[in-house]
């Protein structure tokens, strides 16, 4: 039968609070050989005594019971399995299920190139981590972590397991003095303008611990790698530190062998040790002993301060660098990134979306589409008559309005006509009053009497017949077949015209012609003859073919757009078409494509800026 659980001390109960509190949801975990801890199988958090975690939803929770439990069918078995050395215990636990025994495939994998595995379960992803690597021992821990799961949180993870690690010296160390001094330096650094002011603290505050240790000859320097290739930063107490200077040649071999073989070294002149991130050397701590041959580097507690204080702020002065370097600095690196990603092994997401966009890219380069200028319009009768007032009048009664259909001779209006009609008869009786003395005068035989009777008649005759001709044109008329365009004047009955005033202007049925307003932009595309569709606000399941015919060279401005009037003729004379209806137009200048079609404005706009500032 498996041995009773390790319990859980209050320091990684602390821990995981923390880092649920950061973002980092660890809903299992496990360690090995961890001090104070040892060995402990993966525990189902939400299961601990403790009121700083939250219950799981119902699915995280038989997720977790499916992956910790163990069949009844293997509860056989665990008395045979293989028992894990914990170093000062030895406790059997059922690693035939699927998540300890991938807990125990990554412990074989972890080393100090390698010091953090991660892979997924399901949902869930299970990161493996080294927290302590020396000669005699090595520590890990195994955390599972809930969804949704970023890749800043490997950061946040190894920062906080420097936390959780010092946390356990300071329980080995009841004094807390090693700690207390941490924090220290740590505030010193955080409290630096920039990442080289910080490391160069770090190093100070480092030498001043050493002296302290009674280690007053060594000097401590820092090493940046910058292409896997070293590059001095920092230094305490170093009189060397000379670009081609011997013993800085010396010390840049030795930082480039700690890169290469990623693990310290060590002898009695020098101790350099590599400082990693996801299997990389970010940078390289250098101690120089060769001042104090008498005293070679031997001490355990000065060499774990410095190993401690390096991996305790490696995260905080890499994350300083990356955010001082520039802009084209970020690009080369993330792009190296990218193309690392595409071009190695895995990361399958990111293939599919480059090839997906590749295919976009290629789709809207290469494959033709029509070239389409696009331009408002509306439409009007080919020919149109004007009908004015014959004579100065009054508007008595209206017998069409706009959009009205009306045959050639068909009254629209009528005119006043009382006083011409008054006029008329007293011209009348005039006329009949000198007929009257045209036959007295014959009758009397007097010649001159006559013939001035007859010139009176005449000339009687004359206005009558003007008069008629005024009465006649009161009434008004359509001269031809079509629709009434303009000229309401239903509500203006009695309103006062002077002669020669417009009043109706009747567009003729028979054909139509489509104006287009074009923006002057477009206007060197356009050629006579094309052919373009048309939709009518209100006709819009409609279209309409229609041809170029004529391009204006005057440029006018309508709703704030300058642009130029295209004559087009309907090909057909839809009966549905009227005067005077708008829409949008559509006419086909050639090929392109769509990446050329949707910049085609900017890269002009672009254009003209550029040349009227240069």
């Amino acid at each position: 039968m498996p041995t009773t659980p390790i319990p859980i001390p209050d320091l990684l109960l602390h821990w995981l609070h923390r880092t649920q509190l950061a973002g980092l949801d660890i809903v299992a975990v496990a360690t090995h050989q961890l001090p104070v801890i040892g060995n402990q199988d993966f525990i189902n958090i939400s299961a601990l005594a403790s009121t700083q975690f939250t219950q799981r939803p119902t699915n995280l929770t038989q997720t977790l019971t499916s992956l910790l439990s163990v069949p009844e069918d293997d509860l056989e078995n665990i008395s045979n399995t293989t028992p894990v050395d914990t170093g000062e215990q030895h406790h059997t636990k059922a690693t035939q299920t699927r998540l300890a025994t991938l807990w125990q495939s990554q412990l074989a994998k972890i080393n100090v190139q390698q010091p953090i595995k991660v892979q997924r379960i399901e949902d869930l992803v299970l990161i493996s981590c080294l927290i302590i690597s020396q000669e005699a021992q090595s520590a890990y821990i195994g955390c599972l972590i809930a969804p949704p799961f970023h890749q800043h949180m490997l950061d946040l993870l190894q920062l906080s397991l420097g936390w959780l690690f010092y946390g356990f010296v300071i329980a080995q160390h009841p004094e807390g003095e090693r700690a207390k001094r941490l924090l220290n330096i740590t505030s010193d650094i955080l409290d630096q303008p920039d990442a080289k002011s910080a490391a160069q603290a770090w190093v100070n505050q480092a030498k001043q611990w050493a002296n302290e240790m009674g280690h007053e000859d060594v000097g401590i320097s820092l090493f940046q790698v910058i292409a896997n290739r070293p590059k001095w930063w920092v230094s305490a107490n170093i009189a060397w530190a000379v670009k081609g200077s011997a013993v800085m040649q010396q010390a840049n071999e030795l930082a480039a062998m700690a890169i290469l073989e990623g693990k310290s070294q060590t002898n009695k002149d020098w101790w350099v040790y590599p400082m990693h991130h996801q299997g990389q050397t970010t940078a390289v701590l250098l101690l120089d002993n060769r001042s104090n041959h008498k005293n070679p580097i031997q001490d355990d507690e000065l060499l774990l301060m410095l190993q401690a204080s390096a991996d305790l702020f490696e995260p905080i002065l890499r994350q300083w660098r990356k955010s001082e370097q520039s802009l084209v600095h970020h690009g080369y690196h993330s792009s190296t990134s990218l193309m690392g990603k595409l071009l190695g092994r895995g990361y399958l997401d990111y293939k599919l979306i480059v090839l997906l966009l590749t295919i976009v890219l290629l789709a809207i380069t290469l494959i033709p589409v029509d070239d389409i200028v696009t331009a408002p319009l509306y439409i009007e009768g080919d020919k149109r008559y004007t009908v004015t007032a014959p004579q100065q009048s009054y508007i008595i009664e209206v017998l069409a309005r706009p959009g009205d259909n009306v045959k050639q001779g068909q009254i629209i209006a009528k005119l006043e006509d009382k006083d011409l009609k008054m006029e008329a008869s007293d011209i009348q009786s005039q006329l009949e009053q000198t007929e009257g003395q045209f036959r007295q005068a014959m009758a009397d035989m007097d010649a001159a009497n006559s013939g001035l009777a007859v010139n009176q008649k005449q000339q009687a005759q004359s206005k009558l017949d003007l008069i008629n001709r005024k009465i006649a044109r009161t009434i008004i008329k359509s001269p031809i077949d079509g629709v009434v365009v303009s000229g309401d004047w239903q509500q203006k009955i009695g309103t006062p015209i002077e002669e020669g005033a417009e009043l109706f202007q009747v567009a003729d049925v028979a054909s139509y012609r489509v104006i287009l307003h074009v923006p002057d932009k477009d206007m060197d595309r356009l050629q006579i003859g094309e052919t373009g569709k048309m939709k009518l606000t209100s006709l819009p399941d409609q279209t309409f073919d229609f041809t170029v015919r004529r391009l204006t060279a005057v440029a006018e401005v309508k709703d704030g757009e300058n642009g130029f009037s295209v004559e087009a003729s309907l090909n057909a004379t839809p009966t549905q078409i009227n005067p005077g209806m708008q829409g949008v137009g559509k006419v086909k200048v050639g090929k392109t494509n769509l990446i050329t079609l949707w910049t085609r404005n900017l890269i002009d706009w672009v254009r003209l800026k550029l040349w009227s500032v240069f």
